[in-house]
């Protein structure tokens, strides 16, 4: 071989690395220098000790991207030590997701877990899908080295909407995806590790304690580089209730329903209420909850017709007497179901009263979604997550794909409608007329969050 032809190859190399584009790090953190000060990283528990360590059962780093990422990725650098076991549990370690929740929307996580899961096994949710579409394993079990000094390079990545996990440890390397045209995993915004799903009931929960992550970013391949970060409020918790800890676990007022591993609505005129304590100026509220079928209020007799009426069936309001519907609240509103059809209100409708509003003076609303995305979550079983948000006076609602849904601030009256200090929150049915609500829903679990001025 000539010297030519052996210095062409390595200098196509050279110029290949060069001319590849610079890529938009929306969050990129070195972990190894301190706790991150960056306010779309939310640290719970761990210590420092050279990067982020992972020592106890609900460890873990959230990163918020502040947005919605359709083409990107989320890498880590990691070193482990230990001899963990895994008798009592799997650990879904690593995660990328549309919301929060990480299982309840695309995306997906990765689990590690005795020989059988090798390096990890991810599980993938794509957008059109109630439940899992694969669970497949990557990497190998000997790929995970304890001495807490190897580097494992460990990427989730989403891109024209397959979701591919990879890892890399010094040669070695694996790789699974999953998703595509029928079942596509479209986008992501929150990133995790150590502990994915935030609690440790279940086989499947836990942190992967020993692991210490020394660098964490994420990348929006849509983007050129020295892309500006976008703002994240994480807030207060106000209150954060489970609900299947029956009624001893809740503060604040019950309107009839049963207590059944959660809070079930079995009639008309029921309802749980939250009191903040305080008029939240910007914040979200969110609950999860079955349901036994796709929602569908009683039969009643109005105005001459037998129908269904509506359903003012979660919301927060600014004034302690809910049942009138008149002014300073945000709800969430179903029903005008006829014959079996839902009809108008879609996945839920967003009505907001000023505080001011007398007859439709101050009041928008909008329909967000499909009803029909009801039918294949609404079995009993499948855990349904709503979030509601009020921030610099827009009212807003995540969609199951995690997307986030503002209404139109112009109201009926011509002029622009906005809320905010916001006070008591419901769950079941508020509605002095019809005293309507959803029989055979279950809620489990609701939480609000001061997300501050």
């Amino acid at each position: 071989m000539t010297p030519r032809s052996f210095f062409l190859p390595a200098l196509l190399l050279l110029l290949a690395r060069q001319a590849a584009p610079a890529q938009c790090r929306v969050i990129d953190l070195d972990l190894t220098q301190r706790k991150p000060a960056d306010a779309r990283v939310r640290v719970e528990g761990g210590t420092w000790d050279g990067g982020w360590r992972v020592s106890g059962d609900l460890d873990r780093i959230v990163l918020d991207a502040g947005y919605q990422i359709k083409n990107g990725y989320f890498e880590v650098v990691v070193t482990r030590k230990g001899g963990v076991t895994f008798a009592e549990r799997k650990r879904n370690w690593l995660g990328l997701a549309a919301c929060e929740d990480f299982n309840q929307c695309p995306g997906g996580y990765a689990r590690a877990g005795g020989e059988g899961y090798k390096f990890s096994k991810a599980e993938i949710f794509a957008a059109n899908q109630p439940a899992t579409i694969c669970e497949k394993t990557f990497g190998e079990y000997a790929d995970w080295m304890l001495d807490d000094r190897t580097e494992h390079v460990v990427r989730a990545e989403i891109r024209n909407g397959v979701m591919t996990w990879s890892n890399r440890v010094g040669e070695k390397t694996g790789q699974t995806a999953c998703g595509g045209e029928a079942q596509p995993v479209t986008q992501f915004r929150y990133a995790a590790v150590g502990g994915i799903l935030g609690e440790k009931k279940g086989w499947h929960h836990g942190s992967l304690v020993g692991l210490r992550v020394l660098r964490a970013v994420v990348v929006d391949l849509d983007k050129p580089a020295g892309c500006p970060p976008v703002a994240v409020k994480w807030g207060k918790v106000v209150f954060d209730t489970d609900l299947t800890g029956g009624p001893e676990a809740f503060r604040g007022t019950v309107r009839g329903g049963t207590w059944d591993g959660g809070w079930r609505v079995t009639g008309n005129d029921q309802r749980l209420v939250w009191d903040a304590g305080y008029a939240v100026k910007n914040g979200t509220f969110e609950f999860w909850l079955t349901a036994d079928a796709p929602p569908a209020s009683p039969l009643k007799e109005f105005r001459g017709k037998t129908h269904h009426p509506d359903v003012h069936w979660a919301g927060v309001s600014g004034i302690a007497d809910l049942a009138p519907m008149t002014r300073h609240t945000f709800a969430l509103r179903l029903g005008q179901q006829r014959e079996g059809l839902g009809v108008g209100h879609g996945w839920s409708k967003i009505v907001v009263l000023g505080p001011n509003n007398v007859v439709d003076t101050e009041k928008t609303e909008q329909v967000m979604g499909d009803y029909a995305w009801w039918k294949p979550l609404a079995d009993g079983k499948r855990v349904i997550h709503m979030k509601m948000e009020w921030n610099d006076g827009i009212a807003s609602l995540y969609l199951p794909d995690g997307t986030r849904a503002a209404c139109r601030t112009a109201g009926k009256a011509g002029r622009d409608v906005l809320i905010s200090g916001l006070r008591y929150a419901w769950v079941g049915g508020v509605d002095e007329e019809f005293k309507s609500a959803f029989p055979g829903m279950k809620f489990l679990r609701a939480r609000l969050v001061d997300l501050g001025n």
